[in-house]
C-alpha cells in the first residue's frame, strides 16, 4: 500500500464518520418536527381516554372484586 491510498483511507474514515454524525442529526430533528404532533395527539387521547372511561373501571365487576379481596386481606 502507498502512501496515499493510506491517507486516503484515513480521509474517507473521517468524511464517512462525518457522514454519519451530520445524518444522525438529521434524522433527529426530523422525526422531532414529525413527531410532536403524534405525541401530543397521543397525550391528548390518554387523557381523554382516562377520564372518560374512569366511572366504567369504577363499576366493573374486576375492579370491585380487587377491592372486596385486598379488604379481605
Amino acid at each position: 500500500m502507498s502512501i496515499f491510498t493510506i491517507n486516503f483511507f484515513q480521509n474517507f474514515v473521517y468524511m464517512m464518520d462525518t457522514r454519519l454524525v451530520l445524518g444522525t442529526i438529521g434524522i433527529v430533528i426530523s422525526l422531532s418536527i414529525i413527531g410532536w404532533p403524534v405525541y401530543l395527539l397521543v397525550l391528548i387521547g390518554g387523557i381523554w381516554f382516562i377520564r372518560s372511561y374512569r366511572k366504567f373501571i369504577k363499576n366493573h365487576y374486576l375492579y370491585k372484586s380487587a377491592n372486596d379481596f385486598i379488604d379481605r386481606v
